[in-house]
């Protein structure tokens, strides 16, 4: 990904799309559809972006939490221990 972006060959929006699908999770474009402020803890800020994850917002009863990177060893731990096991 690095590469192309380098190049020019694709920019960081259709990058992360890619990343996104390649997952088979969801893509969250947090420009335009910004994390809901009421399901974030100021105290926590430091932590979500140790962890390049945010609460984004809630779907029903499940809350969907947005990931820079859902292959990072130490986020499921910490999200299991923030969030459970929802």
């Amino acid at each position: 990904g690095d590469i192309l972006l380098a190049r020019g060959k694709i920019g960081y929006l259709r990058l992360y799309q890619a990343m996104a699908e390649r997952e088979a999770m969801p893509f969250a474009d947090l420009l335009r559809d910004p994390p809901d402020a009421a399901l974030c803890n100021a105290e926590s800020l430091d932590e979500y972006i140790a962890h390049g994850a945010i609460p984004w917002k809630k779907e029903g009863d499940v809350l969907l939490i947005a990931v820079s990177n859902p292959q990072d060893s130490l986020l499921e731990i910490w999200l299991h221990r923030n969030y459970g096991n929802n």
